[in-house]
């Protein structure tokens, strides 16, 4: 679709520029490709609450996702930033996944998802230590339900 090209120009951008990390430039510059999507979701239609519940959840879970990322940009600075753009990430892939709904179960997207995802964690989960391996496995456990329920959508 024509409206992605500026999603696929602002994320080539994002990409090419380089900017310091922590710094306002580099804050604006990660947030455009996810400006696009939402500016894309409104595009196609966000205002109907009974037709358009689906892409009013999508533009949330962006939204969330935004955030994220600002938090993120400054998360050397401090760690709090880090676990307020993992807190912000979270929330969005949540609601993502309300978006994605919940039927059809869709079993074969649940075993594949999870067959593929619980081994992968598993050795994140050796790598990390302390609370951290505690939050990297709850948000790899959000991801892959999040998957599962895309897939199965």
């Amino acid at each position: 679709m024509p409206f992605l090209v500026p999603f696929l120009k602002m994320t080539c951008i994002h990409f090419i520029l380089l900017l310091d990390k922590g710094s306002f430039p580099a804050a604006v510059v990660k947030c455009l490709p996810l400006l696009s999507l939402i500016w894309f979701v409104c595009l196609l239609g966000v205002s109907d609450p009974h037709i358009h519940r689906y892409n009013r959840r999508i533009v949330a879970a962006l939204c969330w996702c935004c955030a994220g990322d600002l938090f993120l940009v400054w998360s050397e600075a401090n760690e709090v930033y880090f676990l307020l753009g993992l807190a912000s990430f979270s929330v969005g892939h949540f609601v993502y996944t309300l978006a994605f709904g919940w039927r059809p179960f869709g079993l074969k997207e649940f075993l594949f998802t999870f067959s593929v995802g619980i081994p992968g964690l598993a050795v994140l989960a050796s790598c990390v230590t302390g609370v951290m391996r505690y939050l990297a496995l709850g948000y790899g456990i959000l991801i892959l339900v999040m998957q599962w329920r895309a897939l199965a959508r």
